[in-house]
């Protein structure tokens, strides 16, 4: 069956394939093949029809379910087209010229949302949490290092953090650092271990707290905003040198803001989470 380029609900989209589909003699006359589509995975489409060449399909949970007409006379065949999900075709990717600055980009943005998450880990909820403490810094002779890796940090109570120094005597340095910090704890050394209350955050505090986020947030949405900058000079640099057409740079642009966008959206979404998860008392 040759099945060629259908539209559905717009933008969704099953890409052309030429394939004679021959099921075997002993087949029923419900075959069922996977089918090479790109669709965003919103089933807001279900049920609507497409007419392809010699049939009628439809979309149903993710696949196209459909009959294919038969000779007059003959017998219709009933066919089921998986839709195995977005197949979105990267521009850059598939270009030599422009495949090691798509993955330095996609690579630079990553660290960006990756460091956000680290933020959001460490930022003060109402229970207690080993990566509260992870953007506090100790001066270890000199050196300002993270406390999770000069000391066993855990939290065997929902309200308590326990820190335990690998060297005991930078228990007074590890004590003063928490003190120094913004998180507002008051820790409790015995000469062994640091003891770190986490007493219930009040209204006010919570709101600090998301405020903070917030800050964070714009932070590292200006570093991707900074890499898709980048990626669009370099883009620009390699159409006037002539290394791409004018098409390949309007196209490879259009990726460009879209993957900004893309990772613009993961960290809204995580600190959306992060707020909720702040705010509930």
């Amino acid at each position: 069956m040759d099945l060629r380029r259908a539209r559905i609900s717009g933008a969704k989209r099953i890409q052309a394939i030429r394939a004679t589909i021959k099921p075997p003699d002993n087949a029923s006359h419900d075959h069922r093949v996977q089918c090479m589509g790109s669709d965003s995975g919103s089933h807001a489409a279900q049920g609507r029809a497409a007419n392809l060449q010699n049939g009628r399909f439809e979309e149903e949970n993710g696949s196209l379910r459909g009959a294919r007409n038969a000779p007059q006379g003959g017998e219709t065949s009933y066919y089921s087209y998986r839709n195995e999900g977005p197949m979105a075709v990267s521009i850059m990717a598939g270009n030599p010229a422009l495949k090691e600055l798509s993955a330095d980009l996609k690579r630079r943005m990553d660290q960006a949302v990756s460091g956000f998450q680290t933020n959001l880990a460490s930022a003060r909820t109402g229970r207690a949490s080993v990566h509260m403490l992870d953007q506090i810094k100790v001066d270890y002779y000199g050196t300002p290092t993270p406390i999770n890796q000069m000391a066993q940090v855990s939290a065997p109570e929902p309200q308590l953090i326990l820190i335990s120094p690998y060297d005991p005597t930078m228990l007074k340095e590890i004590e003063k650092a928490i003190q120094a910090s913004d998180l507002g704890f008051n820790p409790i050394s015995d000469g062994k271990v640091v003891r770190v209350p986490v007493p219930p955050m009040t209204e006010e505090r919570r709101r600090e707290v998301c405020k903070h986020i917030n800050k964070v947030l714009e932070e590292h949405r200006t570093a991707v905003r900074n890499v898709r900058r980048d990626g669009n000079d370099a883009l620009k640099k390699l159409a006037k040198d002539k290394k791409i057409g004018e098409d390949e740079e309007k196209r490879a642009l259009e990726e460009v803001q879209k993957m900004t966008d893309d990772e613009i959206r993961r960290m809204e979404d995580l600190s959306r989470r992060k707020e909720a998860e702040v705010m509930q008392v």
